[in-house]
């Protein structure tokens, strides 16, 4: 079968990306477990393309898996509309599928505390709108509407609200790597702020929180479900992020610094007492390219410290299920899942770890693996070389491949 040359320069692309992303890791890692391993043989090319799954999320009792599946064609690798589908984790058959808008793209998918109900956002590229969608089940419930662009919606503590991060009458998509707008009147004046809102989980007013000339970068609540801690830079978004800080903001409309960093931050994590903040420190290329240390500092304000000086690899997320704290890396050729010890140094003690690509959550989080809440079950959509992306499920000492979309068709 014909290779066209579109099909060519997105296995070519691929390839160099998987290679940089090799490239910049640590110098040692964990041993993989052969169930880690993705069960499907290699294929020969093929016009068919590639079934992924993207912003992958797990009910937090483990028992389902929703991602946003799309059919990406080698002749049109850029396609980005395809439905939510929500997988048992046992078996991955098909619970529900959802796909209220022909032309949305979908993502921020999250569950709320109890499990009862998925929240995303779906993206109109030609309504120039962004939605904020509740599924119970099949039942959808549009929450708010903005005109503009809005990502990463995250329920409160309680699960009684939920926050996202909007920018009104955005100008263009978010990143410094979207097309912008033609500048036009006085240059330097008025720039997108992407800004962090909440809404009722039962629907209301959209109530924003964060500064109107502040942007957002990444948040998480705070425990007491009033306020969120955030990497955040004021003017120009698109030209800030590398220089950006870590705030404290408050529902009544406060925000404060908590501290200033040399290099970058990403990935901001508040510990479940509300007393200090974690986050990954580190030279990074662009907003999304997440990878350094692990620093904390006390969120009433200070010095971030490294938790993890001389671990030798690159970490990529962070999340806390109950009092463990666990993080993603990139160890040499490995995806690998950590726990952090409670103990002086802060030992990092290997969970999972596999030679290949693991991703969860959206694009830009860095997220390789989602979580139960409890912390004990995975999954992650997982590819190498010579393996499609597949979805891989299970206990974090041995989870398996629960699909086979592409095991029949090229990479």
């Amino acid at each position: 079968m014909r290779i066209t040359a579109a099909a060519a320069l997105t296995a070519l692309v691929r390839a160099a990306l998987a290679v940089a992303a090799l490239a910049a890791a640590g110098a040692a890692g964990a041993a993989p477990t052969a169930e880690a391993a993705v069960a499907a043989q290699p294929v020969q090319p093929s016009a068919a393309g590639m079934h992924t799954f993207e912003s992958l999320a797990l009910s937090p009792d483990g028992a389902r898996i929703a991602s946003v599946e799309i059919e990406r064609s080698f002749d049109s690798p850029a396609a980005l509309h395809g439905p939510i589908v929500v997988r048992s984790t046992a078996d991955a058959h098909v619970l529900e599928r959802l796909d209220p808008c022909a032309l949305c793209r979908y993502a921020g998918l999250t569950w709320s505390p109890d499990g009862r109900e998925l929240a995303f956002i779906g993206s109109d590229p030609v309504k120039g709108e962004a939605q904020l969608a509740l599924a119970r089940g099949t039942q959808l419930t549009v929450l708010a509407r903005i005109q503009g662009v809005a990502e990463s919606p995250r329920f409160s503590p309680d699960g009684r609200e939920l926050a996202i991060l909007a920018t009104v009458a955005a100008k263009k998509r978010t990143g410094a790597l979207e097309a912008g707008a033609p500048p036009s009147g006085e240059i330097g004046v008025e720039f997108d702020e992407q800004r962090i809102a909440i809404v009722p989980e039962r629907g209301g007013e959209l109530h924003f929180v964060s500064p109107a000339d502040t942007y957002v970068y990444e948040y998480d609540w705070m425990p007491d479900g009033r306020g969120f801690v955030g990497t955040a830079a004021k003017g120009d978004g698109d030209a800030n992020w590398w220089i950006a800080e870590l705030d404290a903001f408050d529902i009544g409309g406060g925000s404060r610094r908590i501290a200033s960093f040399e290099l970058q931050m990403s990935v901001p994590r508040v510990a479940p007492d509300g007393r200090t903040v974690r986050f990954i420190g580190g030279l990074m290329s662009d907003f999304g390219a997440v990878g350094g240390e692990i620093y904390e500092v006390p969120i009433a304000g200070g010095t971030p410290v490294s938790l993890t000086p001389g671990f030798r690899g690159s970490f990529t997320s962070l999340t806390w299920r109950g009092s463990r704290f666990l993080a993603t890396a990139i160890v040499v050729d490995h995806a690998t899942l950590l726990a952090l010890r409670d103990d002086a140094g802060h030992t990092p003690q290997p969970l999972w770890s596999a030679p290949v690509t693991a991703r969860a959550g959206d694009a830009d989080t860095g997220v390789e693996v989602a979580l139960s809440a409890d912390g004990r079950i995975l999954a992650t959509a997982v590819e190498d070389f010579s393996h499609g992306p597949e979805v891989l499920a299970g206990p974090i000492a041995r989870p398996r491949a629960i699909t086979r979309e592409n095991a029949s068709r090229t990479v």
